[in-house]
């Protein structure tokens, strides 16, 4: 992201639009509100909407940042529990970790 909006201030300073590929999620859209210059904003119909709660808004032809804080969107109760990780083990069944003998023995 941040390359994006150093480029895209940077085509602003010259005057020259811009336009934001793919993003997952439409993340993308945050950047593209963010930017003075952008006219258009790429959609790829890949359909990632059942990562979420709630997807962004996408009316007649424009995308519409969320109001929520960071980038406004939150996993899904589907997704987190099936990309979840495992349980912690407690670090006791955990055992010794394994050496590395590039590193030095300390003291």
């Amino acid at each position: 992201m941040t390359d994006v909006i150093r480029i895209g201030w940077l085509a602003a300073e010259l005057g020259i639009p811009v336009s934001l590929g793919n993003t997952f999620l439409e993340i993308g859209v945050h950047m593209a509100v963010a930017l003075p210059e952008v006219e258009w904003l790429e959609y790829s119909f890949q359909n990632f909407d059942h990562l979420v709660e709630t997807p962004i808004e996408i009316r007649n032809g424009f995308a519409y940042a969320p109001d929520r804080l960071g980038h406004g969107l939150v996993l899904s109760k589907a997704a987190r529990h099936e990309w979840a990780r495992p349980n912690r083990l407690e670090w006791s069944k955990l055992g010794p970790a394994p050496t590395n003998d590039r590193l030095p023995l300390l003291p």
